[in-house]
């Protein structure tokens, strides 16, 4: 039963999964909806080049100019109004309205969505423009808070390898990046990406954060573990996790659906599951014609294994 409950309430996508149907035209609420009707309720909207060419990305765009308008405070408002399904007009700016009217029947209409917001962003190092790097987060921070104010959770993603990893400066980036919005907090979290997944558990907790897990980025293409997931699991605990990515790769790369490869996915959903692990499980796999089939799929693989 438990991870029957897990897998129907908790298990859901990372939106990068849609980018070949929403250059197809299909339209991002569309898929939200379609997701959530499956039972794919938990929605990460991972922001990027992809969907900011879509029409949904476009209306982020609009909403992150339109933030710049409002005090952190009331930024707070709108949103949590916004978000509750009641009128917020006398706190909107006039040349606001129609993108916030614009926000408000996209929330209603996929009303049954648990959203959380990824961004890539280079928190390894000395940012060039501390002034700069501050404003993207604030930014990202009130996304985030706007798409699920009574849960608002952000992942950092660092994408760009870097010479070598400061601790010290890491830790520091995210000890600050908290701070800057103090009136719409959210859960931050970092993902093991480029590095070992111990090296970035300890940034993590050094900068007072969550870790984003995936188990699949410790495999290079050959299937190398840049550490083994037992070296990670003598020093994670569940309480260091705020998500946990599930998705295959193998000499082939990251696959479309669940299946066998490099990652033990038994191994590692049992190591969740005994560690009585009870946040969200997120499906990020490779973007194709039918992402819906691939998580149904993937689903089916989960439940092979661990149902009853």
């Amino acid at each position: 039963l438990y991870w029957e409950t897990i897998m129907f309430e908790r298990l859901g996508v990372v939106t990068n999964c849609w980018q070949a149907v929403l250059d197809q035209g299909d339209r991002f609420e569309d898929l939200v909806t379609r997701f959530c009707r499956d039972g794919f309720k938990e929605i990460e909207i991972r922001d990027g080049e992809y969907l900011r060419r879509s029409p949904f990305g476009r209306l982020m765009d609009i909403i992150d100019k339109a933030m710049t308008h409002y005090d952190p405070g009331t930024w707070q408002k709108m949103c949590e109004c916004l978000r509750r399904g009641e009128d917020c007009r006398s706190l909107v700016r006039d040349e606001d309205l129609r993108a916030l009217g614009a926000a408000e029947v996209f929330f209603t209409q996929t009303a049954e969505a648990v959203y959380s917001y990824a961004i890539s962003f280079q928190w390894l190092t000395r940012p060039e423009d501390r002034s700069a790097d501050d404003r993207r987060i604030a930014t990202a921070v009130k996304l985030a808070y706007l798409f699920n104010p009574s849960q608002p959770r952000l992942r950092l993603v660092s994408l760009e390898p870097v010479d070598a990893i400061d601790p010290e400066t890491a830790a520091s980036n995210l000890k600050r990046y908290t701070t800057l919005v103090p009136a719409c907090p959210v859960t931050l979290a970092v993902e093991n990406a480029l590095y070992p997944a111990p090296v970035m558990l300890k940034l993590a907790r050094d900068g007072n954060v969550l870790l984003a897990y995936d188990e699949a980025n410790n495999y290079l293409i050959d299937g190398t573990a840049l550490n083994t997931p037992e070296e990670f699991w003598q020093s994670a605990g569940i309480e260091d996790l705020a998500s946990v990515h599930l998705k295959q790769k193998t000499d082939q790369g990251v696959l479309a659906r669940l299946e066998d490869g490099f990652v033990d996915i038994p191994a590692l959903v049992g190591r969740l599951r005994d560690g009585g692990y009870s946040g969200d499980l997120l499906l990020e796999y490779k973007a194709t014609e039918d992402p819906l089939e691939d998580a149904i799929q993937s689903r089916a693989y989960l439940f092979e294994h661990f149902a009853g």
